[in-house]
């Protein structure tokens, strides 16, 4: 059974973006992976823009996106309104662009994601 999570982008006026991640999406793999390597807007907008992904990687030539490596049909980033973010899945992770920081939510509420929250468990 996969670990699935969104992984999304809070843009400027609170807007909410995610695509779909199928696979390891604990915050010990996908949380450290987003720490460590998509620590810039440019980064996080470009994994967003692959659409709904398998799983991430270090890099974007190493990450698994449906649509691009696997060739089925895109799906976009879809939007949640501000402040009507639910998570969707068993993990959520969102760059927040004004403050250029993780967040992330195993229940209800985003908090910062911090390197003691990706340690192994």
């Amino acid at each position: 059974m996969s670990t699935r999570s969104n992984i999304g982008v809070r843009e400027s006026d609170g807007t909410i973006r995610v695509v779909y991640c199928h696979s390891d999406g604990y915050p010990s793999y996908n949380g450290r992976i987003l720490l460590a390597h998509y620590t810039d807007e440019s980064a996080v907008r470009a994994l967003i823009g692959l659409g709904d992904l398998s799983f991430i990687a270090p890099t974007l030539e190493k990450t698994i996106a449906y649509h691009r490596d696997r060739g089925e049909p895109k799906a976009e980033a879809h939007a949640h309104p501000p402040g009507r973010f639910k998570r969707e899945n068993d993990y959520a992770y969102v760059f927040d662009v004004r403050e250029a920081r993780w967040y992330w939510s195993e229940d209800a509420e985003l908090k910062p994601l911090t390197p003691e929250d990706v340690v192994n468990e």
